[in-house]
């Protein structure tokens, strides 16, 4: 019988300091704000009752949805090019850069000489849009960031959108934009999974009672 304990207690202790790795994600967005705009995401702490963190991962998916006006208002012909664009950031909330990203679309257009009416359209303008472009980044987190990111509750970080759109070609032309921004954000944390002590007196229970029914059919 003794023995019999001295190998439960030796599985149990070494089950007990068995951790299992785990991941659990946290998903949060901003859509459709016409930028420039400055807002918050937020996005709950890692519990520490779950484990030990062992790692934090940011994904930040940027989209700008838009619509790109364009007139040639030289007397020659001209090649224009146009870009949709736009910058957004994630900060902690000392407003130290975490990630950013920078969707873009990019277009152009070979016009006539103007045609006297700025109406963007005809042989000398045009309309596009709307067009929608996205670009991702990832950040995976240095431990020093794991003391802000632990604890109960939420954790709330700033997040800008400034549009970056531009039109290049000639001295004369018109041109315009209307846009809106959208942020998406994963924040995955990695962590060591230490078993309940609930379940590992179960496990060592069903252990001893395994061995007691063993040992009373010898």
């Amino acid at each position: 019988m003794k023995s019999l304990l001295a190998g439960c207690a030796l599985i149990l202790a070494t089950l007990g300091s068995q951790a299992q790795a785990a991941t659990i994600t946290y998903s949060t967005s901003i859509t459709n704000a016409q930028p420039d705009w400055a807002s918050t995401l937020s996005v709950a702490k890692f519990d520490p009752t779950l484990g030990t963190l062992t790692g934090i991962q940011f994904n930040l998916m940027g989209s700008v949805t838009g619509t790109i006006y364009v007139e040639n208002t030289d007397a020659a012909p001209a090649n224009i090019s146009e870009t949709l664009s736009a910058t957004l950031t994630l900060t902690r909330p000392d407003s130290s850069s975490i990630i950013v990203t920078y969707p873009s679309a990019m277009l152009t257009d070979s016009f006539n000489a103007f045609d006297g009416t700025v109406d963007f359209a005809g042989t000398s303008g045009a309309i596009h849009g709307p067009i929608t472009t996205s670009a991702s980044a990832s950040y995976t987190a240095l431990a020093t960031d794991f003391a802000l990111f632990t604890g109960m509750g939420n954790i709330v970080l700033p997040v800008t959108a400034i549009g970056t759109s531009f039109v290049s070609g000639p001295g004369n032309l018109a041109s315009g934009f209307s846009t809106s921004a959208s942020a998406f954000l994963d924040v995955i944390y990695t962590y060591d999974n230490v078993p309940e002590p609930t379940s590992l007196l179960l496990l060592g229970g069903g252990l001893l009672a395994a061995g007691w029914r063993r040992r009373k059919a010898a």
